[in-house]
């Protein structure tokens, strides 16, 4: 149920701008490749080396509120399932819902993210078997796009995010993004 709420809520907030503006690039798509360092994740439950990194592909939509603010929505998912020893990692999914603040200089704009991650990750163990893991996150971030056209440009970001309890998630991305 919150899942859904979080989506209807982070649609809304990022499709609203962009119909209201529609002269204006108002609206963004941007595909990254993401990579997560898991490392508190696997401290927990043992991993054999206590080290886990994966790599996921992320699908960003967002919409401008003003010409510093913007929402944002984003879906990822796993490009590989790392094993070591017969144990999977593997992420199901994330979501998001995110606001992020921008400034706009010629070609740069750099920018604060905030917000909040929903997903499921699942470990498979010797022995054990499978174990699965909600998960619902606080994230904060810097990042920047760099535009090539007026529509079209690359995007780089740091991501931190921690769960409710005490662990910490390090993330990098680059990717492209499609301005409309």
């Amino acid at each position: 149920m919150s899942r859904k709420i979080l989506f209807a809520l982070g649609l809304s907030c990022t499709c609203l701008p962009v119909l209201a503006q529609p002269d204006i690039p108002s609206g963004y798509l941007g595909i990254n490749y993401v990579h997560t360092d898991h490392q508190p994740f696997m401290d927990d439950l043992g991993f054999p080396n206590g080290e886990l990194t994966n790599n996921a592909l992320q699908l960003r939509l967002g919409g401008r509120v003003s010409n510093w603010f913007a929402t944002e929505l984003r879906v990822a998912t796993d490009l590989e399932r790392p094993e070591e020893n017969g144990w999977r990692f593997k992420q199901d999914y994330q979501l998001g819902a995110l606001a992020r603040i921008d400034a706009h200089w010629q070609i740069v704009s750099p920018y604060l993210v905030t917000g909040v991650l929903h997903g499921r990750r699942s470990l498979k163990r010797p022995v054990v078997g499978t174990e699965h893991e909600n998960y619902t996150d606080l994230a904060l971030g810097l990042g920047m796009d760099l535009m090539i056209t007026r529509e079209l440009g690359f995007n780089l970001e740091y991501l931190r995010y921690a769960d409710l309890g005490s662990d910490a998630y390090k993330v990098t991305s680059a990717g492209l993004v499609y301005r409309f």
